[in-house]
């Protein structure tokens, strides 16, 4: 909570902008809205917004990987309406949505048994 609370202030924000110029969240099923806050306020293009859900990411700054039917961190607040929401940033922003058709998880001897 701190650290989001810091990157509301424009100063540490640009800091950490030029620092850090991509993020990439894996998991991203998991998280909850304060890690979504911190992730968007530091990739946001306007290091003035105040509201995470209002930043645009830079373009190609925020990489994400999740599957919201993979999420199990319902007790420490993560849930489908951050998932979604955040999704919807992204793509608003000219963010590409790709989706895995194939399962590198397994082997044959696997599932053929």
């Amino acid at each position: 909570m701190r650290a989001a609370e810091l990157l509301r202030h424009e100063g540490v924000r640009r800091y950490f902008r030029r620092r850090f110029t991509h993020l990439l969240v894996d998991e991203f099923q998991d998280t909850d809205p304060i890690q979504a806050e911190v992730m968007l306020l530091l990739t946001a293009d306007n290091p003035t917004e105040q509201d995470w859900r209002a930043c645009k990411p830079v373009p190609g700054s925020l990489f994400v990987v999740g599957d919201p039917k993979q999420s199990i961190y319902r007790f420490r607040r993560a849930d489908i309406v951050t998932y979604n929401m955040v999704k919807q940033i992204i793509q608003k922003n000219r963010g590409e949505l790709l989706t895995l058709t194939c399962n590198f998880r397994t082997v044959p001897a696997i599932t053929d048994g």
